[in-house]
């Protein structure tokens, strides 16, 4: 699977880096939201899921990378990530050692975070032709027919993905459904007040979890964001 940049011939792109950790980060997105929210047709406008937010960096995906590379090794194991809008979490998990598997319901998300794999050297070079390794993968997904089959992660990651109500109980089914049985998913939420109606759901299913606060500066803002540790509850 190669990059062929083709986000460079439909966007009029931009290149940024973010410290995380030990090592910077570099990100291709989009370099005006604002354009491509302007471009919209009507009929666009009302549809979430036609809704740019992929576009750009917010700060939930920043917070949950740099938790991710303070706190974490997943060792081989195998993560789902939902939502991975330009690519940064997982591109952080696969540096922490992941068998990643990067989601996204749109299609130009899914071409930018391969783009940035591909920069960031989460690849192999057969050939002198850069290839992602077998470690990295990209699928289009749709939470309310997700194409798993019966597959199980050990780990699942999500930034900011719980903003409207009609993806909470998609998201707990996936959660139910793929998390292996002492897996955990790992929730950056950037404390939205109807949040607390999607954790009240997880935990009636059966969930308990953490909530660690983290405060993030992006584009210079400070934004609050909540990281949440969530597993199964056991006797």
């Amino acid at each position: 699977m190669f990059c062929s940049y083709e986000g460079n011939r439909k966007y009029d792109v931009k290149t940024k880096k973010y410290s995380v950790g030990t090592e910077w980060i570099s990100i291709m997105m989009v370099n005006d939201t604002n354009r491509l929210l302007d471009e919209m047709s009507v009929e666009d406008h009302l549809l979430e899921t036609h809704f740019p937010f992929w576009a750009e960096l917010w700060p939930s995906a920043l917070a949950l990378a740099r938790y991710i590379w303070d706190n974490v090794n997943f060792q081989g194991e195998r993560v789902l990530e939902l939502g991975c809008g330009l690519g940064l979490v997982g591109i952080v998990a696969r540096k922490k050692q992941a068998k990643i598997l990067m989601t996204d319901y749109n299609d130009d998300a899914l071409m930018f975070a391969k783009c940035n794999a591909i920069k960031n050297k989460c690849v192999r070079k057969p050939h002198r032709r850069q290839r992602l390794t077998e470690d990295i993968q990209f699928r289009r997904m749709d939470w309310q027919h997700p194409n798993l089959d019966n597959q199980k992660f050990k780990y699942i990651l999500a930034s900011d993905i719980i903003y409207e109500e009609q993806n909470w109980v998609p998201i707990v089914n996936i959660f139910n459904a793929h998390l292996e049985e002492h897996g955990e998913a790992m929730l950056a939420e950037p404390n939205r007040p109807n949040a607390q109606r999607f954790f009240e759901i997880l935990q009636h299913r059966g969930f308990s979890l953490i909530q660690i606060p983290k405060t993030v500066l992006l584009s210079g803002r400070v934004s609050y964001v909540s990281i949440y540790r969530i597993q199964r509850k056991f006797a």
